[in-house]
């Protein structure tokens, strides 16, 4: 009797610590299976909780598949009245497949309308490829990736940069509730630079050198290319001046119309806005004049062998919202 109870108490605590091994090794649930909870919580109206899993597997999704996630979120923020994540997060969504569906529009141009009382629509870039950022401080807010377009509240904000392997970066940004410029740039540090060793070849006896007396190319005259680089400077010093000025004067109708948005615009249009068009044109005007003489000036040089002539070259460059070139010149 008391070896089978005995035997049967093992087999027992056998069963238990199998059935408990086993739960342990089956595998945990999937990004669909917590998705698929939150929007059950969403509906619950458990709107924290909600977003905290959208969040968790936000990543973890296929491209295809992240379009539904912020719909998702952009629904539980607007709940939240965060407009401002539901606004990034519905604009993502009907970017991506949502663009025929009419009553996320509409969930889209309401938030908008709300941000439109309060905030500023800003466009942030960064100077470095990779950057994520992060809107306010804490380990657990989410980042968001960079170049972004975000609305902010106008006055002074700290944004936290993050990239891969250098420490978090603070950068400051203010934003003006009147005649914001609409595009912030953050600068993250670069790290320190590379070193690269020089090894000095072995010394060898140099083979005899015969020196000829050169022959002095003939003088060129560079009348031309002073003209065009004198009054080239001349122009993009008087665009400097003129943009002094039409900012100085906006800095003024800042304080005159610190209430009256509509006096504030009609005053800009009227006095700053052609002053700015001015100095544009006079910068764009006086640039081109300036490189074309000295582009100028050094293809016509010659310096010693024709691998030491001056050259040329222009690489087409991308750029958030746009694209530009890079002139190099070699002389």
């Amino acid at each position: 009797m008391d070896t089978r109870f005995g035997i049967r108490c093992f087999a027992a605590f056998l069963l238990v610590w199998l059935a408990s091994s086993t739960a342990h090794a089956l595998p945990t649930e999937d990004p669909q299976a917590h998705f698929n909870r939150a929007v059950e919580l969403a509906k619950d109206g458990q709107y924290h909780e909600a977003v905290g899993l959208c969040l968790g597997v936000l990543d973890s999704l296929e491209e295809s598949e992240r379009a539904r996630v912020h719909k998702l979120l952009g629904y539980v923020y607007r709940k939240l009245d965060q407009q401002a994540e539901a606004w990034h997060h519905l604009s993502l969504y009907l970017q991506s497949t949502g663009k025929g569906d009419e009553a996320t529009a509409d969930w889209l141009r309401e938030v908008e309308a709300k941000l439109k009382q309060t905030r500023v629509k800003v466009t942030l870039t960064c100077t470095e490829n990779g950057i994520s950022l992060g809107l306010e401080a804490g380990a657990s807010r989410p980042t968001y990736p960079c170049p972004l377009i975000w609305w902010f509240a106008p006055g002074k904000h700290v944004l936290l940069a993050n990239l891969e392997g250098h420490p978090v970066h603070e950068s400051k940004i203010t934003v003006r509730e009147l005649g914001d410029k609409g595009i912030h740039t953050i600068d993250f540090p670069k790290g320190p630079e590379k070193t690269v060793k020089v090894v000095q070849p072995e010394k060898t006896v140099p083979a005899p050198v015969v020196i000829s007396k050169p022959v002095a190319p003939p003088a060129h005259d560079r009348t031309l290319e002073w003209v065009l680089m004198g009054s080239g400077s001349a122009l993009v010093v008087t665009g400097a001046i003129v943009n002094v000025l039409g900012y100085a004067r906006n800095e003024d109708l800042h304080t005159e119309y610190e209430s009256d948005r509509p006096g504030y615009d009609k005053a800009y249009d009227d006095e700053v806005a052609p002053k700015m068009t001015a100095a544009y044109v006079l910068y764009g005007v006086g640039g081109a004049t300036l490189v074309g003489g000295a582009v100028m000036w050094l293809l016509s040089s010659s310096k010693g062998s024709a691998a030491e002539k001056s050259t040329v070259s222009f690489t087409p460059l991308a750029l958030p919202g746009g694209s530009g070139g890079m002139l190099t010149l070699y002389w």
